[in-house]
């Protein structure tokens, strides 16, 4: 059987049935080659592919044939006898149709995933952090040790050799923007970054502060801030008057619905906290009327 045979014969959903693992109805699930709390595996059926997106895995992107030899940790013509097997006891099963160009690469981020690639990117700009020659000079100019901190620094090519589904959520977050002719136009470029995160820890922003301190693009946010602050203000029936004057005396992050790693977030990165409470304050005011 040839190679392309076995790929159109055997779906994913039969290979991870087959070792007793199940998608749910987003086609996410716990990654089986890393100690994985939260589903950051994802599988894409059109393609009949998969993706994991975990900082702490290497896994990456790949197919049934991949998915088989890194499961069984096997050569890929092991893999491929062990695949062989799958596809004959799966022949009642529909031909999966090569609709690879016009299968859509993505689905629309959900908040794991969304959770899942800004951690993994992160860890790229953390670890690229030592390595820039003006990056740890400005952070130190600012007063800011970044041993003590979470932060990191995005020197513009991180994207480079990534898996396509990675690309892709990437594009999705407005973290890269595909260019007319080729390549990506990348956001918060030469910029400081510090992770913004939920009351559960868990990054879901960032925040970028340009060390070329230019004054038309100084300060660089992703779109979406509304999970930074969940649940509040909440929505109790209190005027905006007292609210407003609950928050001055008490600063949100002491609440206990809403605590937050604080100590992640210095300097000029608080301005997309005090931003995000700002929409959520016009959130509130419109609840109200």
């Amino acid at each position: 059987m040839e190679i392309s045979e076995i790929k159109q014969r055997l779906s994913m959903e039969a290979v991870l049935r087959h070792y007793g693992l199940q998608m749910d109805r987003h086609q996410r699930l716990c990654c089986p080659f890393h100690d994985d709390s939260t589903p950051s595996m994802q599988v894409y059926p059109k393609t009949n592919t998969y993706c994991c997106f975990s900082a702490n895995c290497t896994a990456g992107t790949g197919d049934v044939i991949q998915f088989i030899q890194l499961k069984e940790n096997c050569t890929k013509r092991e893999a491929l006898v062990k695949a062989t097997t799958l596809a004959e006891h799966n022949s009642h099963a529909p031909v999966i149709a090569q609709q690879h160009k016009a299968a859509k690469l993505f689905v629309e981020s959900s908040p794991l995933e969304k959770i899942a690639v800004l951690t993994k990117v992160f860890s790229y700009f953390t670890r690229a952090l030592p390595l820039s020659e003006k990056a740890i000079p400005y952070l130190q100019g600012r007063g800011i040790d970044h041993k003590q901190h979470e932060v990191g620094y995005n020197s513009g090519d991180w994207h480079h050799k990534r898996e396509r589904h990675f690309i892709n959520s990437c594009v999705s977050l407005y973290l890269l923007k595909a260019k007319p002719v080729k390549g990506y136009s990348v956001w918060a470029r030469d910029c400081v970054l510090f992770p913004l995160k939920s009351s559960d820890n868990k990054i879901v922003s960032l925040y970028g502060r340009s060390i070329a301190d230019n004054k038309d693009s100084r300060h660089f946010y992703l779109p979406d801030l509304e999970d930074l602050y969940p649940g509040y203000p909440h929505l109790l029936p209190l005027n905006l008057s007292q609210r407003k004057a609950s928050s001055m005396q008490r600063p949100c992050c002491n609440s206990k619905r809403s605590r937050i790693n604080t100590r992640s977030l210095d300097c000029t990165a608080r301005t997309a906290l005090h931003r995000s409470i700002s929409k959520q304050s016009s959130t509130y005011r419109s609840y109200r009327k």
